[in-house]
């Protein structure tokens, strides 16, 4: 009976440490698409913000956000061009294009990055390969949107 209360013990031991370690695992995902779904949020409101401090200093409506769904932003320029984000929380990416304007095409994915020892999320530009902040994205895109479409 020894051999077998050893075994057993070593057993229980070993699925009682793999069964806390999945609990932190999924614990961790769970941290993990709440904090992509919040730079995505905040990916929006950068973009809105930024909308309306061109639109104050220009002191005329020159970008409008039209789209209010949850997964997707669309800033219409005052000459009719549209700019597409389109996100998606199965992937933890966001797409930008536009149909009229080329010129803007980004692809950005919400990563994590380990920082200091800590997971820190930031968006990673898919083709340039750098990491960004919500704000920098917004000016960057904003910027090219407003410039494109002019020969």
């Amino acid at each position: 009976m020894a051999w077998e209360r050893d075994v057993l013990a070593a057993y229980e031991h070993n699925k009682a440490r793999a069964e806390a370690q999945d609990r932190v695992r999924t614990q961790r995902t769970q941290l993990i698409d709440e904090r992509h779904e919040r730079e995505w949020a905040a990916l929006r409101e950068a973009l809105t913000n930024r909308c309306i401090e061109l639109n104050a200093c220009a002191g005329r409506t020159i970008l409008e956000q039209t789209d209010r769904r949850a997964l997707s932003v669309r800033i219409r320029r005052e000459d009719g061009h549209v700019l597409h984000g389109e996100y998606s929380p199965k992937t933890h990416t966001v797409i930008f294009s536009s149909e009229t304007v080329v010129y803007v095409d980004d692809n950005f994915e919400v990563t994590v990055h380990p920082v200091s020892g800590a997971d820190k999320v930031v968006w990673f530009h898919m083709e340039k390969k750098t990491y960004h902040h919500a704000e920098e994205i917004s000016k960057a895109v904003i910027a090219k949107f407003l410039r494109a479409g002019f020969v």
